[in-house]
């Protein structure tokens, strides 16, 4: 027996849950592919639990969601995936579901406050604290869930499709970005407005250093293959096959953050097993240890690339630690292990009992 998948966006967009078919692919989620390979894995680890495990997926109702505020599918034997909350807020709904699934939970202020006194740690500090003051406005006007715990799940991928591992040697792309290097000015609430009139934008301010970086890289280093693509999010979205290929072709890929710490690009990264480079990472929970090369500022970055030069062990030392934290913790067959169990209590409970 298999699960039942919807999604749900607002009363406006979808009035009633819309069914996801995740055998058949991602939805209209950006990240549907990768959740949809979570949750098919999922399935074929609680079937394989006995017949009794497997006979309770027919119970199990899935509902992805941006929606904080609402829901319309509640029940004990519901799970809820959270989407898109870059404020890490406990929906109001958490209280009505089994199983509260999120993304980008790393809103974290100790995080942000010891960025400082690298150059754009004070906006990294000036934006959590913005968030903060969000997440508190938005707690206030409406109800308090008692059941504040929420699961963190990987983000996942968004622009990819599945390639061919390239080896480290057969690479011809040293330096790789495709992506925005602006927000547009007109998104968020009024403190996050005010916050960027004032101080500027953190994502726009943090690709413009970046880019400021991969000049100087281009001109001290020619002999680097670096491909630079500036466009839009949706214009990657729409070319993710010659997206997919150019990451997987490559040895490093710029990773700057954007709204949040979190990037779909990460996973896209460590997936292909090109290397990706931040200067703005979360340190905690699925990233502690995460691979990466991190950078204090994006003008190290041509100085960062004279070390791999002088020490290509190291940078294919990385390569190898990004495939094997992608398989390990970051994959969909890896985020499918570690809520199995979660999953499995959530219909115990919401059947009075195993096979009930």
């Amino acid at each position: 027996m298999r699960a039942h998948y919807f999604t749900w966006f607002d009363e406006e967009r979808t009035p009633e849950p819309e069914p996801w078919d995740v055998q058949s692919g991602g939805g209209p989620l950006a990240n549907g592919e990768y959740f949809a390979a979570v949750f098919r894995h999922l399935e074929e680890l609680l079937e394989a639990r006995g017949p009794r495990v497997a006979a309770d997926l027919s119970r199990l109702r899935v509902v992805a969601t941006p929606n904080h505020g609402s829901l319309p599918m509640t029940g004990p034997d519901v799970v809820a995936l959270l989407v898109l909350d870059n404020w890490s807020r406990t929906p109001r709904w958490s209280d009505d579901v089994g199983l509260v699934l999120a993304t980008n939970r790393g809103r974290r202020w100790r995080e942000a406050a010891t960025m400082l006194p690298r150059p754009l740690g004070l906006l990294d500090v000036v934006d959590e604290a913005r968030v903060r003051v969000e997440r508190s406005l938005w707690a206030r006007k409406g109800r308090r869930p008692a059941h504040a715990r929420v699961v963190s799940v990987p983000l996942g991928y968004a622009h990819q499709v599945e390639q061919p591992l390239v080896p480290w040697e057969e690479r011809d792309v040293d330096v790789f970005f495709a992506g925005s290097t602006s927000h547009a000015p007109g998104r968020g609430g009024p403190v996050r407005r005010a916050v960027r009139r004032s101080v500027g934008n953190v994502k726009t301010l943090h690709r413009e250093r970046m880019m400021t970086a991969v000049e100087e890289v281009r001109r001290r280093r020619p002999d680097l293959a670096v491909a630079v693509d500036v466009v839009d999010g949706a214009a990657v979205a729409q070319r993710a096959g010659s997206y997919s290929e150019d990451l997987a072709r490559s040895r490093f890929a710029l990773d700057p953050r954007g709204t949040s710490r979190e990037t779909y690009r990460y996973y896209e990264c460590v997936r292909s097993g090109s290397v990706p480079v931040v200067t703005s990472l979360p340190r905690h929970g699925l990233y502690a240890g995460a691979p990466a090369l991190r950078l204090r500022h994006w003008s190290d970055l041509p100085q960062a690339l004279d070390h791999f030069r002088d020490h290509p062990e190291e940078a294919r030392r990385l390569h190898e630690e990004c495939l094997a934290w992608y398989r390990d913790v970051g994959s969909p067959e890896a985020t499918a292990r570690r809520l199995a169990p979660l999953v499995e209590a959530t219909l115990r409970s919401s059947g009075g009992g195993p096979g009930a």
